[in-house]
């Protein structure tokens, strides 16, 4: 049993009165008991007998505050209650919940529960994106690692993983999931949420192999009662990895389950993103105009100038450019050019397509070489990056012997990037 625990019930009374700014005479006084009789309860003299405990409870306003150890265990239930509330992202509720057992906050010397408190409170923070004070609660654990057992660690390394992800800290975040991993493995419970998210770092991270294989997993575990991820976004994203990966018939089946759930919820935004990949595939697999017609459905369903807007738009433009229909990329390269004056990424990639309307043009391969695959290669969109590296082994191949120099070095990187791609273990 832990420090906190053997306190004596006089003890915690004083530090709740002390917290809650109430003098000794004063909690005397409200719960009609002579302030000796409340002295030595408190030094731990006598005992306080239950009806007396709840009435101390009540004129301090903290009814729900656990002090006798049978009421530790209920709160404790609660707290995990909570985090399973969060889990699933109802954030009223889980506001709801909060109200009543921020109580916790009163009674510091129960280190357990109130670090249970915080982990859980970061956690939804971090769900309804509030970064900052989610980041001064993590930056207040940091002093003190060595007080957090194994389950406490585990939700702190998945907390710092998604502050990391969030600010866009990819690397980063994979280090901390990863650590979360490693505890897990230890003996604690597989959860199918660490799994998606050390995917989506993997993927950020250019390294599609290794997110497979963690979204695989996560697929397998989510289809047992576990359920914090839905099925659908573990679908999908497995999907484009397949696709990414030339396995588009996995890709196909899945695409396929995904829609029809989509139709069947009648969730437009899952429908614009189904049909959003069904046009990568459909472009990965050359058939440029099953690709275009399917960009075109998933126009109506993506909010515009969203990320899956401005992935339509390019994806579109792309496969116009392959079918050398550069007359059909004009507006849509203005639009896509005015919708992502504040996206580095896709700022870069429209201009860059513009470029590839001129492929002959020196200036155009002059910034593609020099400006969007160093920024692509840096950014670690590595499959981008190897769109644009072919497109220039081709054209320095074409050039002919006085360029044959520039085609070994863009295959190069070629091989570089593949390498990347696949690098590392499985689980």
């Amino acid at each position: 049993m832990s420090k906190e625990n053997t306190l004596h019930i006089g003890t915690k009374i004083r530090e709740v009165r002390k917290a809650k700014g109430f003098s000794q005479a004063e909690l005397a006084q409200n719960i009609l008991v002579d302030q000796s009789l409340l002295s030595k309860i408190e030094t731990g003299t006598i005992d306080c007998p239950n009806e007396l405990l709840r009435a101390i409870k009540k004129a301090l306003d903290v009814e729900g505050l656990p002090m006798l150890e049978p009421e530790r265990l209920n709160f404790k239930d609660k707290l995990h209650q909570w985090y399973d509330v969060i889990s699933e992202r109802d954030f009223v509720k889980a506001r709801e919940m909060q109200k009543k057992l921020s109580v916790i906050t009163f009674l510091h010397t129960d280190r357990e529960l109130n670090i249970f408190y915080d982990l859980f409170h970061c956690r939804l923070l971090l769900g309804e994106n509030d970064l900052e004070p989610a980041k001064e609660i993590l930056d207040a654990f940091e002093i003190n690692l060595n007080e957090l057992n194994d389950i406490q660690l585990y939700h702190y390394y998945c907390n710092q993983g998604t502050w990391n992800i969030r600010s866009g800290l990819n690397s980063e975040a994979l280090d901390f999931y990863l650590q979360a991993y490693e505890l897990m493995k230890c003996g604690l419970e597989k959860c199918v949420t660490l799994y998606y998210n050390i995917a989506i770092c993997y993927f950020r991270l250019g390294r599609v192999a290794q997110s497979t294989t963690y979204l695989e997993k996560a697929r397998e575990l989510g289809s047992g009662e576990q359920k914090n991820i839905p099925e659908f976004a573990i679908d999908n994203a497995l999907a484009r990895n397949y696709t990414q990966t030339s396995y588009l018939q996995g890709a196909k089946m899945l695409l396929d389950k995904c829609y029809t759930k989509a139709l069947r919820d009648n969730n437009h935004e899952n429908i614009g993103r189904v049909l959003l990949n069904y046009g990568f595939m459909y472009h990965v697999a050359k058939d440029w105009n099953n690709a275009i017609e399917h960009l075109d459905s998933a126009l109506s369903y993506l909010e515009k100038g969203s990320l899956n807007y401005l992935e339509m738009l390019y994806q579109k433009i792309r496969c116009f450019i392959e079918t050398e229909c550069y007359s059909s990329c004009t507006r849509l390269l203005a639009e896509g050019k005015m919708l992502s004056k504040e996206n580095e990424l896709y700022s870069i990639l429209f201009k860059s397509l513009a470029h590839l309307t001129t492929p002959n043009n020196d200036k155009s391969i002059n910034y593609l070489e020099t400006k969007t695959i160093p920024y692509l290669l840096d950014k670690k969109f590595n499959y981008t990056a190897l769109d644009y590296c072919d497109v220039l082994r081709k054209y320095y191949k074409k050039k002919g012997i006085g360029f044959q120099t520039k085609a070994y070095k863009m295959a190069e990187i070629i091989c570089n990037i593949r390498e990347e791609i696949l690098d590392g273990g499985v689980i």
